[in-house]
């Protein structure tokens, strides 16, 4: 008899600027709420997708150790709203680049986690057009 696959169901951020990171992922569209549970640390969670996402602020030690080699996955409905998203406070390491899933690109929260961000619907201007890498916001020609 098999089990079931194991589904993720929780990832936990740190963050050294606990506001900060909570305005990026809120402006990629991300719902989230803050929480605090007891006389625990405030954090932000939201449901992203089925799996909760949750930021916690990172105690100095965490903050200094950095963000590990840990790589987030999001689909965005567009990617042109996702990179004006990330030019207010995070990276553009790559992309966007056209590929069998969409246009893709990877970025750097403020505390360096790498995110993958994928656009099944391709480069949207928000009017329907399709731009080129070249023309959108947190790339270079």
């Amino acid at each position: 008899m098999h089990s079931p696959t194991p589904t993720l169901q929780l990832v936990v951020l740190r963050a050294a600027d606990l506001a900060r990171s909570e305005a990026f992922y809120a402006a990629l569209g991300l719902p989230l709420v803050r929480e605090q549970h007891g006389s625990g640390p405030v954090h932000h969670a939201c449901d992203a997708g089925g799996c909760v996402l949750e930021l916690y602020p990172a105690s100095a030690a965490q903050a200094a150790a950095g963000p590990g080699a840990l790589m987030l996955g999001f689909a965005v409905a567009s990617m042109r709203d996702a990179l004006r998203a990330v030019a207010a406070g995070g990276t553009l390491v790559s992309g966007p680049t056209a590929t069998a899933r969409g246009w893709r690109a990877v970025v750097l929260d403020p505390d360096g986690h790498r995110l993958e961000l994928v656009a099944p619907q391709g480069l949207d201007d928000g009017e329907g057009a399709v731009v080129s890498a070249a023309t959108a916001p947190g790339t270079s020609p």
